[in-house]
């Protein structure tokens, strides 16, 4: 990641992938009182289990692969440039097809008080 004096981050999200067959590995990209984004790198067949962001409103973009997001009872499938935008408290996981990767970029916010 590079920073400067004027405070804006640049980096690569490909240069960060890390996978692993034991379980999905995340990866904090940015983090500020305002906004958290963190990458997030399945092998095929994995998944995040339904959960929820009680005061967090979440944006996904898939920049790799293939899989299915669930929201309360409703599944979505997901592909790569498809972009989802969840608001607070809804129920939502992830399951990865079992013939692909997925590279997943989440956006939250608000962010964590004290963290510029």
């Amino acid at each position: 990641m590079a920073e400067n004096e004027a405070g804006y981050e640049v980096l690569r999200v490909f240069h960060l992938a890390k996978y692993s067959v034991d379980k999905r590995v995340r990866k904090r990209l940015f983090l500020s009182d305002r906004i958290v984004s963190e990458g997030v790198f399945y092998e095929p067949d994995q998944q995040t289990a339904d959960h929820q962001h009680p005061r967090q409103d979440k944006i996904f973009l898939v920049l790799e692969g293939r899989g299915t997001i669930t929201f309360d009872t409703e599944e979505m499938q997901v592909e790569q440039t498809c972009m989802i935008f969840m608001p607070a408290n809804l129920k939502h996981g992830v399951k990865v097809d079992d013939d692909s990767c997925l590279v997943l970029l989440f956006f939250k916010g608000p962010g964590r008080p004290g963290k510029n």
